[in-house]
């Protein structure tokens, strides 16, 4: 559950952790955009099953787990809960965790869909897909790149003069 694990390419899964609902969000495979994936409605067991489950079904090389803090840095109400869910996840996928801030998340997603003249709806796989990207973004820096001749340094510029 280090942010400094090795960032692997294949697809992650972003988790919002809610009380009554849990966003779910997934990567593509090179780590670049994240998409809403399902909200589910379920708590305890029956939810940790539910995201093993969808873990599996989408072959995730990782997990990015919001971690709720309140604005001046303490952790919300939900952390220990979070906390848990993210070693339990580890555990049974053997698969790295990371906890991510997602403080402002939620009030983002609200924002957007103000702007956008949508009615207030279920959000939370939003929430999650807000919480991913940002992951995403942190760490493009650390991950392989998607192609091997992808990188700018190995192309010649064509100036457009003959020698």
């Amino acid at each position: 559950m280090n942010i400094e694990s090795r960032i692997e390419n294949g697809p992650l899964l972003g988790i919002d952790l809610g009380r009554r609902r849990t966003g779910l969000a997934k990567s593509d495979p090179d780590l670049r955009v994240a998409t809403p994936l399902v909200i589910v409605e379920a708590a305890g067991n029956k939810l940790d099953f539910s995201i093993l489950d969808h873990c599996r079904k989408n072959e995730v090389t990782g997990v990015v787990l919001g971690l709720p803090r309140h604005m001046d840095g303490r952790e919300g109400d939900l952390a220990p809960r979070t906390r848990r869910l993210a070693a339990y996840i580890h555990r049974q996928l053997n698969i790295p965790v990371w906890l991510w801030d997602e403080r402002l998340s939620t009030l983002e997603v609200d924002r957007r869909a103000r702007e956008g003249g949508k009615r207030q709806q279920p959000r939370d796989d939003l929430a999650a897909t807000l919480i991913l990207q940002g992951f995403i973004d942190a760490q493009a820096w650390k991950r392989p790149p998607a192609h091997a001749g992808d990188d700018p340094g190995d192309r010649s510029e064509d100036d457009g003069t003959a020698e």
